[in-house]
């Protein structure tokens, strides 16, 4: 439990999760070191080891990963985006946005485009915020 008596997974899972948060950590920190090929190898086992131990449990719950109070409603993102996405691919909201007329429809989440990333999941690039900021470039961290 927590300090709100709200159970999210079993004690077994919970056991899981707790033996997998090790192998997580240490290839998340070899992730961060330096920067090789031998780097991205250790943040695409460090991904393949977090997902398998900590989200794929919490996936599984049905549960919301953006408010644990409220179930996944529209899997795998668990909102509604249909209205967005009608929006960005009318022809007046693409020629605002200046949208090549060669680009695919607009997708609220495009795993192939997010699989590509894959090697970058684990990667603290927080400090590169410094340098954006010193160099003028607007950023958005969201958490």
């Amino acid at each position: 439990g927590n300090s709100h008596g709200f159970k999210v997974v079993s004690e077994s899972t919970y056991e899981f999760m707790k033996i997998g948060l090790e192998p997580c950590e240490k290839y998340a920190t070899k992730c961060n070191e330096g920067k090789s090929a031998l780097n991205d190898e250790a943040c695409k086992t460090a991904l393949l080891a977090c997902n398998g131990a900590e989200l794929i449990p919490y996936v599984l719950t049905g549960l919301n990963p953006y408010d644990m109070r409220i179930k996944c409603e529209n899997p795998p993102l668990c909102y509604d985006f249909s209205r967005l996405g009608s929006w960005m691919n009318e022809d007046s909201t693409k020629t605002a946005l200046h949208v090549s007329k060669k680009s695919d429809s607009w997708e609220s989440c495009n795993f192939e485009v997010n699989w590509n990333f894959h090697g970058d999941w684990m990667k603290d690039f927080s400090g590169y915020v410094g340098d954006l900021l010193d160099a003028g470039i607007p950023v958005l961290i969201y958490a």
